[in-house]
């Protein structure tokens, strides 16, 4: 009987916490973080408008993985360099067509080829475009002299 009752109180003490618990806990989402924004280091920081292929260096603030594509705002004009407009090395010609993305010597690094023939000049923000996220740069074009 002592067992029994003992039961009975516990069941009914744990239902008035329950019961009193405050209801900005119940179903209450975990608010997230913000998330960082990957950001790309790019050498030189100034290229020249007009040109079908220049070769940038970019290292990346974070690995997002493989880096697949550049994009400029429709306004910049900037694009990715087609792979017959880059000029041909030796390695490249025994390889096939070189490649407008290439990884680079370092961590998070990446050489890209760029088009600026159509370009603007003037400072512009370009996006790179990987596996695991989208990285974002400043890139300034000047006139071509």
């Amino acid at each position: 009987m002592q067992a029994l009752t003992r039961s009975i109180c516990c069941a009914t003490a744990l239902a008035a916490a329950l019961i009193l618990m405050p209801t900005t806990l119940v179903g209450q989402e975990i608010p997230e973080l913000p998330q960082q924004q990957c950001t790309a280091e790019l050498s030189p920081a100034a290229v020249p408008a007009g040109s079908d292929a220049v070769r940038i260096m970019a290292t990346l603030s974070e690995d997002v993985g493989a880096v697949t594509g550049v994009e400029g705002t429709e306004e910049s004009g900037i694009a990715m360099a087609s792979p017959m407009d880059m000029p041909r090395t030796e390695m490249a010609v025994a390889g096939g067509q070189p490649q407008p993305i290439q990884m680079g010597a370092g961590e998070n690094a990446w050489a890209l080829w760029l088009n600026t023939s159509g370009a603007e000049p003037g400072d512009h923000r370009i996006r790179i475009i990987a596996d695991g996220g989208v990285c974002e740069a400043p890139l300034s074009i000047t006139p071509n002299s």
